[in-house]
Protein backbone atom coordinates (compact mmCIF):
# COMPACT_ATOMS: atom_id res chain seq x y z
CA UNK A 1 0.00 0.00 0.00
CA UNK A 2 2.79 2.39 0.91
CA UNK A 3 4.69 1.42 -2.25
CA UNK A 4 1.66 2.20 -4.39
CA UNK A 5 1.26 5.63 -2.82
CA UNK A 6 4.95 6.37 -3.26
CA UNK A 7 4.78 5.25 -6.90
CA UNK A 8 1.78 7.52 -7.56
CA UNK A 9 3.47 10.51 -5.88
CA UNK A 10 6.58 10.01 -7.97
CA UNK A 11 4.62 9.69 -11.19
CA UNK A 12 2.00 12.43 -10.61
CA UNK A 13 3.64 14.57 -7.97
CA UNK A 14 2.23 16.34 -4.93
CA UNK A 15 0.23 18.84 -6.94
CA UNK A 16 -3.57 18.42 -7.01
CA UNK A 17 -4.66 17.97 -10.64
CA UNK A 18 -8.22 19.14 -9.94
CA UNK A 19 -8.85 22.89 -9.91
CA UNK A 20 -11.89 25.11 -9.81
CA UNK A 21 -12.11 28.50 -11.43
CA UNK A 22 -11.42 31.54 -9.26
CA UNK A 23 -14.56 32.95 -7.63
CA UNK A 24 -16.67 29.91 -8.58
CA UNK A 25 -18.33 29.55 -5.18
CA UNK A 26 -18.74 33.29 -4.58
CA UNK A 27 -22.04 33.50 -6.41
CA UNK A 28 -22.81 29.81 -6.72
CA UNK A 29 -26.01 29.95 -4.68
CA UNK A 30 -27.38 32.89 -6.68
CA UNK A 31 -26.68 31.19 -10.03
CA UNK A 32 -28.25 27.94 -8.84
CA UNK A 33 -31.41 29.70 -7.64
CA UNK A 34 -31.74 31.45 -11.02
CA UNK A 35 -31.65 28.13 -12.83
CA UNK A 36 -34.34 26.55 -10.65
CA UNK A 37 -37.93 27.04 -11.81
CA UNK A 38 -40.22 28.89 -9.43
CA UNK A 39 -42.80 26.68 -7.78
CA UNK A 40 -46.26 27.67 -6.74
CA UNK A 41 -46.85 26.64 -3.15
CA UNK A 42 -50.21 24.91 -2.95
CA UNK A 43 -51.71 24.55 0.52
CA UNK A 44 -52.20 20.92 1.43
CA UNK A 45 -55.72 19.92 2.43
CA UNK A 46 -54.61 18.53 5.79
CA UNK A 47 -52.99 21.86 6.69
CA UNK A 48 -56.23 23.70 6.00
CA UNK A 49 -58.32 21.18 7.93
CA UNK A 50 -55.99 20.85 10.91
CA UNK A 51 -57.88 23.39 13.12
CA UNK A 52 -61.14 21.56 12.41
CA UNK A 53 -59.48 18.27 13.28
CA UNK A 54 -58.27 19.69 16.59
CA UNK A 55 -61.75 21.00 17.35
CA UNK A 56 -63.34 17.63 16.53
CA UNK A 57 -60.91 15.79 18.83
CA UNK A 58 -61.58 18.30 21.60
CA UNK A 59 -65.35 17.90 21.27
CA UNK A 60 -64.99 14.10 21.24
CA UNK A 61 -62.94 14.16 24.43
CA UNK A 62 -65.51 16.43 26.07
CA UNK A 63 -68.37 14.13 25.08
CA UNK A 64 -66.60 11.02 26.35
CA UNK A 65 -65.63 12.75 29.59
CA UNK A 66 -69.16 14.02 30.18
CA UNK A 67 -70.62 10.58 29.46
CA UNK A 68 -68.25 8.89 31.91
CA UNK A 69 -68.92 11.52 34.56
CA UNK A 70 -72.69 11.18 34.10
CA UNK A 71 -72.51 7.39 34.38
CA UNK A 72 -70.40 7.55 37.53
CA UNK A 73 -72.88 10.00 39.08
CA UNK A 74 -75.74 7.66 38.21
CA UNK A 75 -73.84 4.71 39.68
CA UNK A 76 -73.16 6.66 42.86
CA UNK A 77 -76.84 7.63 43.13
CA UNK A 78 -77.97 4.05 42.61
CA UNK A 79 -75.51 2.85 45.28
CA UNK A 80 -76.76 5.46 47.73
CA UNK A 81 -80.35 4.40 46.99
CA UNK A 82 -79.44 0.79 47.74
CA UNK A 83 -78.00 1.86 51.10
CA UNK A 84 -81.33 3.47 52.00
CA UNK A 85 -83.32 0.30 51.49
CA UNK A 86 -85.28 -0.66 54.61
CA UNK A 87 -85.21 -4.06 56.29
CA UNK A 88 -88.49 -5.07 54.66
CA UNK A 89 -87.08 -4.32 51.26
CA UNK A 90 -83.93 -6.28 52.16
CA UNK A 91 -86.02 -9.30 52.93
CA UNK A 92 -87.98 -8.97 49.71
CA UNK A 93 -84.74 -8.68 47.74
CA UNK A 94 -83.29 -11.75 49.41
CA UNK A 95 -86.44 -13.72 48.73
CA UNK A 96 -86.41 -12.66 45.07
CA UNK A 97 -83.14 -14.53 44.44
CA UNK A 98 -83.77 -18.15 43.72
CA UNK A 99 -81.77 -20.91 45.32
CA UNK A 100 -80.57 -22.05 41.91
CA UNK A 101 -78.93 -18.72 41.27
CA UNK A 102 -77.06 -18.84 44.57
CA UNK A 103 -76.01 -22.45 44.00
CA UNK A 104 -74.86 -21.66 40.46
CA UNK A 105 -72.76 -18.79 41.78
CA UNK A 106 -71.26 -20.99 44.51
CA UNK A 107 -70.45 -23.71 41.97
CA UNK A 108 -68.85 -21.17 39.66
CA UNK A 109 -66.72 -19.84 42.52
CA UNK A 110 -65.97 -23.43 43.61
CA UNK A 111 -67.19 -22.82 47.13
CA UNK A 112 -68.64 -25.70 49.10
CA UNK A 113 -70.82 -25.56 52.22
CA UNK A 114 -67.91 -25.95 54.64
CA UNK A 115 -66.15 -22.90 53.22
CA UNK A 116 -69.36 -20.89 53.47
CA UNK A 117 -69.76 -21.94 57.14
CA UNK A 118 -66.13 -21.07 57.86
CA UNK A 119 -66.55 -17.70 56.22
CA UNK A 120 -69.71 -16.93 58.18
CA UNK A 121 -68.09 -18.08 61.43
CA UNK A 122 -65.34 -15.47 61.00
CA UNK A 123 -67.90 -12.66 61.07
Amino acid sequence: MVNEEAFLRDKIGQKNPFKIPDGYFDQFADRLMEKLPEQQHKPVLIHRLRPLLYAAVFVGVLIIGATLAFKSIQKFDSQSNIALVTNEQDESLLNSYSDTYIEDAANYAMIDNEEIYAYLADY
